[in-house]
């Protein structure tokens, strides 16, 4: 058992040590979990109340065959944010 375990954690250090890409922000698309996270809400309360309001960034159907893919544009939803900051301070 403890054979197995460090095998894993070496398999765990290697995946992990591999650098990723570094998509630029304003390049990146994120899904409706991303959004809400950003937004320090649920997921559903992304939808229900946030993704729907008429002034929120409108997403990118990236569907492939039956089931529905939104993304939104990172740099969009951050703008949208940083105006209603905006508003407020005025």
């Amino acid at each position: 058992m403890e054979e197995s375990l460090i095998e894993s954690v070496k398999s765990l250090v290697a995946v992990l040590s591999k650098p990723r890409p570094v998509v630029p922000i304003d390049k990146q698309i994120w899904d409706s979990a991303a959004c809400a996270e950003y937004l320090s809400v649920s997921t559903s309360h992304f939808h229900q109340r946030i993704a729907c309001k008429p002034d929120f960034p409108r997403s990118i159907d990236i569907s492939a065959g039956e089931r529905r893919t939104l993304r939104w544009k990172a740099a969009e939803v951050i703008r949208w944010v940083d105006s209603k900051q905006e508003r407020k301070r005025a």
